[in-house]
Order: structure tokens, then sequence, then C-alpha cells
């Protein structure tokens, strides 16, 4: 008896020990699923420029592993993205990054899975460098519409210019008529630029870039003192002008660098009265006024090859404030345009030399109506005000991507007058008025400088 029992306490023992393996190896494994796609890519249409990103959702087990693929044919053929391994994939879009197809493929041990394509668009980055003015002037620009500031104090955008990754800006600080001191911004950092010795205001009105160089033309004042230096700041040193013989007062509206030279167009006064001019590499070029005028202003160079192109307009003594006759030198040879039926005078803000064709930019008017436009090769091509408003200016013309693009603001005037009473910033794209959004409030909100990357 004692042998029996002693072998029901063993055999107990050993069914024990076979219950406790076979409760012990815990919950059983997830079951092997397939790659599947809970979120696609979707379409995206960025601005030339601005970061392009596609992204999914993945489920699968094991985790999937995916790769990013491209066609540049519509989807007739794919190319592995090196590199693009997340599940997201970004790039930097260019113009020719435009019909581009991205699609993802996730792997894992069951299989693999292709998401759905999705189309990349690109469309031109306009950046539209001004002031928005309400109850102070700020500086800043657009960016396809939405309004980024440079600064939180007062001041004023006059030239802008986009290159690649760079955005730079350039005017003055404050709301007077020369900043304290002037300004420029580099991808949105401010740098205030050194004055040459008894200076403290200076002003920018145009900008250049040549290779590494950075260019900034314009005058500097001394409170207190009559008359202005024209110069350009060279990589930030002072570059000061002669001032013209006989005269007090110069101005710098303008700047071309060709080369290894330096054009900057404007003014002087001498006798009471503004004469257009230039000065190459240091060197005052007089511009004659033309028959019947006393004096002009030079608002735009442009050097072509062996061309050069000064525009603006030439007034008499019987001419209203800014504007007058308007045209262009070529080379020294007046080239008068003529104005719309009605209209009694203007201006050219912008010019634009393309091959063969003259693009001259500006205003023309009469004592009831300000009309925005633009002179090709000759023939005045009218832009129409938004509804509402009395008319406009044009203070910078582009071509872009077979398209002209013409900036400046519309308004509203008093009548009869030849001022607006207030403005609103904005484009015409080919004749079709694109408005910039302001804060609320009224005031003089301008386009001073375009730039579009295509």
């Amino acid at each position: 008896m004692g042998n029996i029992r002693n072998a029901a306490v063993k055999l107990v023992v050993v069914i024990a020990g076979i219950g406790g393996c076979s409760s012990g190896g815990g919950d059983n494994p997830p079951p092997l699923v397939s790659p599947s796609f809970t979120s696609q890519p979707s379409n995206q249409t960025v601005y030339s420029g601005g970061m392009g990103t596609f992204s999914i959702v993945v489920n699968g087990n094991p985790a999937p592993s995916v790769v990013w693929q491209r066609s540049n044919d519509n989807g007739a053929t794919w190319a592995t993205i090196n590199g693009a391994t997340s599940t997201s994939y970004s790039l930097t879009v260019a113009p020719t990054d435009t019909g581009a197809k991205f699609r993802a493929l996730a792997t894992n041990s069951q299989g693999s899975l292709l998401s759905t394509p999705a189309t990349l668009t690109e469309v031109p980055a306009v950046y539209a460098g001004g002031i928005v003015d309400v109850t102070n002037p700020y500086p800043g620009y657009w960016l396809n519409g939405t309004w980024v500031p440079l600064s939180s104090s007062e001041g004023f955008v006059y030239a802008l210019l986009v290159s690649g990754n760079t955005i730079l800006a350039a005017g003055q600080t404050s709301s007077d008529t020369f900043g304290i001191p002037p300004a420029y911004w580099l991808n949105g950092t401010q740098f205030a630029l050194a004055m040459p010795s008894g200076y403290s205001n200076g002003l920018i009105r145009s900008l250049a870039v040549s290779g590494s160089d950075i260019y900034l033309a314009g005058a500097v004042d001394q409170p207190g003192v009559a008359g202005a230096a024209p110069g350009y700041w060279l990589n930030g040193t002072w570059n000061g002008l002669p001032t013209p013989l006989g005269s007090v007062v110069a101005w710098i509206l303008s700047l071309a660098v060709s080369g290894a030279d330096v054009y900057a167009a404007g003014w002087k006064v001498s006798n009471g009265f503004a004469l257009p001019g230039y000065w190459f590499n240091g060197t005052w070029v007089d511009l004659p006024p033309p028959s019947g005028s006393v004096g002009g202003i030079v608002e735009s160079i442009v050097v072509s090859g062996s061309d050069v192109y000064t525009a603006g307009y030439a007034y008499t003594s019987g001419s209203s404030d800014n504007a007058g006759s308007p045209g262009y030198w070529l080379n020294g040879s007046w080239v008068g345009l003529a104005l719309p039926t009605g209209q009694t005078e203007g201006t050219i803000h912008s010019l634009v030399v393309s091959g063969t064709d003259v693009y001259a930019a500006g205003f023309s008017r009469n004592a009831n109506a300000i009309i925005p436009g633009y002179w090709l090769n000759g023939a005045w091509v009218g832009l129409t005000a938004p509804f509402g408003f009395d008319g406009g200016e044009i203070t910078s013309l582009v071509l872009s991507g077979g398209k002209v693009y013409a900036a400046g603001y519309s308004g509203t005037m008093p009548s009869p007058a030849i001022f607006f009473s207030s403005t609103i910033p904005g484009y015409w794209v080919d004749g079709v008025w694109n408005a910039l959004p302001t804060p609320p409030g009224t005031g003089f909100n301008y386009v001073n400088s375009l730039a579009v990357i295509p």
C-alpha cells in the first residue's frame, strides 16, 4: 500500500508539471497581415520654392517598409526615389516638378501594395514687396497673397529680389522721408547699414545682385543740412557718388549692374529744375530733356547688351507733380510714348526689355482719371481698376511664364483731383486684377517691387 501511495503522488506531480508548461506561454501572437492603407497621398498645389509633402498611413504585420516612387510621364513609368523610406516624402518644388506623380510602395513578408498616385502642381511664387499702412506703415511683402511682415517697427520696402532660396528686401526703418538708419532684410533678418561719416539718415530705393555682391542704392542726408548725398552700399560699405556740378541735391531711383559696370539713375536739381541722368561707374551722364521740356526724372534703368535704357518722364513748367511726358532715353536719345486719348500726362515707373520688346509701365492721367497700364513697343495697354475704384498705378512689371505681371495699387480719388485718397495693393496678371489683403482699417497700401518665380 505504501508503494501505491508513493506512485500516486508521483503521478500527480507529473501531471501538474505538464499543465504548467501549457499555460505559461502567454497570449497567442498576432496574425500576419499584408499591407493596407488607411490614408492615401493627396494631390498637392505648391508655389515654386515651397515645400510639397505626400503622406500615407499604412497597416500590416510585420510593420511594412515603405519606399516612394515618382513618375514624370503621367504614370507610364516609375522610378524609386533614393532615401525616401518614411511614411511621408517632402521636396522643395521647382517649375520642372509640375505634373509629376508620386506613390508609396509598402512591403512586408505577406506581400506588397501600391498607394494611389498623387499629382504635384507647381504654381508661380509671386513676391510683392511694399507697405501696409493702417495706423503706421510697416515693411514686408506678400507671398502668393499672404502678408509676411519684416519688422514690428515702422518702415517701407522699396526693392525686392528673389533668387533661389534667397529673399532680399531693402528700404528704410521709419516712416520719415529717410530711415534712421536704412536697412535691408535677408531671408527675414534685418541688417542696418553703416552710415558714412557726417550722416545719420538714409534711404534705399533700388538693389541689384551680381554674383555674391549685393548693391543697395539710394541717398543719405543729415537733418538740418540742405541736400542729399547719392550713393550705394556694396556688401555693406558705402560708395558715395559725386553730386553733379552745379547741383546741391541728387537722387538715385534705379540701379543696374552689368559685369564690372555700375549704372545708378535718377535726377539732379539745377536752377530749381529736376534734370534726368545717371552715374556710370561714378561719372554723371546728363540726359537731354526733349524739345519743349525743362526737365525730367529717370525712374528705371535697364542695360541690355550694349544698350542703356533710362525711363521716366519729361516735364514742362506747367506739368503736375510726378508726371509729364512719358518715355525713355535709349543710349541718350529720347523716345516719347503717346498718351491714350483724353489723357494729358503720364509716368514710367518700371521698364523691362525682352528681346526686341520694350515694356514701359506706369500710368496715364488727366484731372479726373488715373489709368494704370503700360506701353508695349509704344502701344498703350490700359489696365482696368477693380470695381469701386477710380484708377491705379503700376510700380513694377515682370514677365514670367509667358504672362505679364503688373504690380502696384488701385485707389479712390476725390474728383476732380490728380491724387488718390486711399489705395489697396495688388497686381494684374495678363490684365486680371489680384487684390492683396491688408489689415482692417484705412490707409495707403502699396506694392513697390515684384518678383515672380515660375
